[in-house]
């Protein structure tokens, strides 16, 4: 009870603050072209902040407000955010695309191909690598290393997933402890993640938020006292990485459905997008380690580590009754 008090009194600071916090910001456009027939095709372009960004096509290329009567194939992409017809002399296959506007507001885009052949492909832009050239097949090792920087990317920008492997090193401080934890949670997210991306399993967005945050909220809870931080057990610690990961790894799995999955290749796609996830857990926990050893050195090192764990413990109370909230109107009337 002495630990719960400070969280959740962190937790109501938070949400007397104006706005909504959210886990994952992030400032990125998406465009998404569908080819239903060669040359034709429907464009649609969403962004997460109010901003100006324009995809820019070859010369031979036509461009109109209206798009064409949905097809099967495009019918859900039309029902919703700014789209239009594209005319090209000839199939999209081979032809380069620029998107503009990509800088301060944006910081990237993603570009979602889907060629009438069956063809996928998913390419990030960003201000110093705005153009990109239609793929006109896909191949294994272009689908790898496509979503491996894709991978890498969400989770440095997970703020909730970079949290739980934090609370993990301030638990455990040991680099043989950590890296015994993060295995287990690499396991068990990337079957869940796996399975969740393949289809084989579907659950609610909003609760599988709901539920990381709780994971995180019972990890702060368990991080020890004073100077009993260098000695936490890890075995009770890698049980937690490794049941929580589950739930985890449905979140990895919302990431990757965003951004499409490839017609071909899919394995090898799933393969770099939790690859890219991997590498960017090994960064993260490389530096966090880091910063707990010399954290350690210093006299009175438990203050800042209880300060770390009831601000992280806080913001993952308010997440959770923020999402849970929203479970709520979901499933409500």
């Amino acid at each position: 009870m002495s630990r719960l008090l400070p969280i959740l009194a962190v937790a109501l600071l938070v949400m007397s603050r104006p706005g909504t916090a959210a886990a994952h910001g992030m400032r990125t456009a998406y465009v998404e072209i569908v080819e239903h027939a060669p040359g034709r095709a429907v464009v649609r372009l969403q962004t997460t902040v109010a901003a100006r960004v324009v995809p820019v096509f070859p010369e031979d290329c036509e461009t109109t407000e209206t798009p064409e009567p949905a097809s099967p194939k495009t019918r859900s992409l039309v029902q919703g955010g700014s789209a239009f017809a594209l005319h090209c002399k000839g199939p999209l296959s081979g032809r380069q695309v620029r998107v503009d506007g990509i800088g301060t507001e944006v910081s990237e885009a993603v570009l979602w191909v889907d060629q009438c052949d069956g063809t996928r492909s998913t390419h990030l832009l960003t201000a110093g690598s705005s153009t990109v050239r239609i793929p006109s097949e896909s191949r294994a090792v272009t689908s790898f290393t496509e979503y491996f920087p894709l991978g890498v990317k969400h989770i440095l920008e997970g703020a909730d997933h970079l949290l739980f492997l934090l609370l993990v090193v301030l638990i455990l401080r040991r680099p043989r402890a950590v890296l015994l934890a993060e295995t287990a949670f690499t396991l068990s997210h990337g079957l869940s993640f796996s399975a969740a991306a393949l289809g084989w399993i579907v659950v609610s967005k909003e609760a599988t938020e709901a539920c990381i945050a709780a994971s995180l909220l019972l990890l702060a809870l368990d991080v020890p006292k004073g100077r009993q931080a260098h000695f936490a057990p890890a075995a009770p610690t890698a049980a937690l990485a490794l049941v929580f990961g589950l739930v985890h790894g449905l979140g990895f799995a919302g990431g990757m459905t965003e951004l499409g999955m490839p017609s071909q290749n899919v394995g090898w796609a799933l393969l770099g997008f939790g690859a890219g996830v991997e590498v960017g857990q090994i960064l993260f926990l490389a530096v966090a380690l880091l910063g707990s050893a010399l954290l350690s050195r210093r006299r009175f090192s438990f203050r800042p580590t209880m300060a770390l764990t009831y601000c992280t413990g806080g913001l993952a109370a308010y997440w959770f009754l923020d999402r849970a909230r929203s479970c709520l109107l979901v499933v409500g009337p």
